[in-house]
């Protein structure tokens, strides 16, 4: 899955173009695993710790060449379905998991364990400029210099994620 659909796209970073790569899906059917976001130092398995070595990799060979600067963001889109007047209405709630001041006490709503932004912090909203660029308003943007400073914003957002498990579950 890496070589044929996301090489290609850390390539075109190279080139001047944006790339994402997403991972949707039922609570347990491994998007963590897959995406690699259970990353630990020296467990290279997941898309995102795969794309984290080539990034540096091609980093190596063009630094005589090209300055480079990387900025880290790491999110967390939740649906939430909520019912009002007996609608059921679709929301959802965009998380920073770089941001540590904003995390509080645990959170077990729903059989999910993870972390509660705290209520003075604006939630993230995602914006486009007036020259069609994407933003993150009100996330955390962490600069990298090195693979083990990448590997250790993956590592502080993957335990910020919110985890657990569904009802669907049993009867998928």
């Amino acid at each position: 899955m890496f070589e044929e659909c996301v090489a290609p796209l850390v390539d075109g970073l190279f080139q001047g173009y944006n790339a994402t790569v997403l991972a949707y899906g039922q609570t347990g059917s491994g998007k963590t695993y897959t995406m690699g976001t259970g990353f630990k130092e020296g467990f290279q398995a997941g898309i995102i710790p795969q794309v984290m070595n080539v990034l540096f990799s091609k980093i190596g060979t063009l630094k005589d060449q090209i300055e480079f600067q990387l900025h880290v963001s790491f999110i967390e889109i939740k649906y939430l379905t909520t019912t009002f007047n007996c609608e059921k209405i679709l929301k959802e709630e965009v998380r920073d998991l770089l941001d540590s001041s904003s995390m509080s006490k645990p959170e077990t709503a729903n059989g999910h364990a993870g972390k509660m932004a705290s209520p003075g912090k604006p939630p993230i909203q995602i914006r486009e400029t007036s020259n069609g660029v994407i933003t993150l308003a009100g996330s955390t943007e962490v600069g990298v210099t090195t693979l083990k400073e990448m590997a250790a914003c993956l590592e502080q957002g993957s335990l910020s994620r919110a985890t657990g498990s569904t009802n669907m579950n049993n009867q998928s």
